[in-house]
């Protein structure tokens, strides 16, 4: 049975400021690692700390303007760490686990509360006064950890299945060096592949079923995936006509080129294996390398390797995101190896790598199903 109630009786706020600009480490909270330090050791470094917020163990850190991406963790590195004046910190009561809290922030159901009720003309921001207001079900702590439990082991499964695919990866990346290294005929990319960016489809074009449109969202993880919020289709008349030029085929290799991540950039390239039709819009390069002369698989992995993407780094404009066109890659070279054969002995061991990351992804996919489901049941 539920008792839902509301998190102002058992979450409370917690201001305390470094006045004494006493020697704290210095935190962010990210939605994939929760409490880190990468982000601002250098950039604090000469700054003046007096007003950064202590988060003491087991207490909470939320960025508000990012928690709509899942940006909040409960603090357990340290003793006591200090982050952002612009963090909201809070302390939780004992009859609510912290990491029972912390699913549920992380809930699909309390996502949608938070686009719901956050205000702000730029950027989504949660209030703290406005946090405490959402309803969660608070059962025994004993039954919260329980629950803790489950969750915690289906996590730990999707963790070891994304490292399984990580491994594989690192492999691929391996046996491609160990065949053909840094060296080959450096040539002009555009003599050997051709490539399209996608058209720019007018948001009057979309309709709520049809063909997919893909978009930057769509890629990740060096998979096309469907089910974002920001997902968009065209109708079949515009696919089969208007659009029909910028139809995906089966072995197009997709590359993202708008609002990237130089260094998450090789996990924004992906091969189209299925026969479903997709169409491209801005923001997305598709290339076809000449077959005489590149397989699949050795194209593939170049567009991941380091001297690709120092080119692409060169040629990229913005600054927290990066983009590159065609314009940039008619300036660009590959390294053409001297055997085609080559080439093919490593597209027959990536073939083969890539059945066993299929395996890998299929079980990954019902296990994150499954999370979904326990979600919807605990907090939905």
């Amino acid at each position: 049975m539920k008792n839902i109630v509301q998190l102002k009786n058992y979450i409370s706020e917690y201001c305390v400021r470094n006045k004494n600009d006493e020697s704290i480490p210095v935190y962010s909270v990210t939605n994939d690692m929760g409490f880190c330090t990468d982000y601002f050791n250098k950039e604090v470094a000469s700054k003046d700390k007096t007003t950064y917020k202590i988060v003491p163990r087991g207490f909470f850190a939320y960025n508000p303007s990012r928690i709509n991406v899942g940006s909040v963790d409960w603090q357990r590195q340290e003793d006591r760490v200090i982050v952002s004046p612009l963090y909201v910190v809070f302390k939780v009561s004992p009859m609510l686990d912290q990491q029972y809290l912390l699913y549920y922030l992380k809930s699909e159901i309390t996502l949608n509360y938070i686009r719901a009720y956050a205000t702000g003309s730029v950027r989504d921001n949660l209030k703290f006064r406005t946090l405490q207001e959402f309803p969660i079900n608070l059962c025994s702590i004993e039954e919260q950890r329980d629950i803790v439990k489950k969750l915690d082991f289906v996590d730990s499964l999707i963790t070891a299945r994304r490292e399984q695919l990580a491994k594989l990866d690192e492999l691929v990346k391996s046996r491609f060096i160990e065949m053909f290294g840094t060296t080959g005929k450096q040539v002009p990319l555009t003599e050997y592949v051709w490539f399209q960016e996608g058209p720019g489809v007018r948001s009057v074009d979309f309709v709520d079923e049809g063909t997919i449109l893909l978009t930057g969202s769509n890629i990740n993880d060096n998979a096309i995936s469907f089910g974002h919020k920001s997902d968009r289709h065209i109708s079949e008349e515009l696919a089969t006509g208007k659009y029909a030029h910028f139809m995906c085929d089966k072995d197009d290799i997709l590359v993202v080129s708008s609002a990237i991540d130089p260094d998450k950039f090789d996990k924004k390239v992906v091969l189209v294996d299925v026969d479903d039709k997709y169409c491209l819009n801005t923001g997305i390069i598709r290339f076809k390398p000449n077959k005489q002369y590149l397989t699949i698989g050795y194209f593939r992995e170049f567009l991941k390797t380091d001297y690709f993407k120092r080119q692409v780094s060169s040629e990229m404009r913005g600054i927290a995101q990066m983009h590159f066109g065609p314009s940039h890659l008619k300036q660009m070279t590959i390294l053409l190896p001297d055997s085609i054969e080559r080439q093919v002995e490593f597209e027959v061991f990536v073939q083969q790598t890539d059945k066993s990351k299929f395996e890998i992804q299929k079980s990954l996919e019902k296990l994150e199903t499954l999370k979904k489901a326990l979600m919807q049941k605990y907090f939905g």
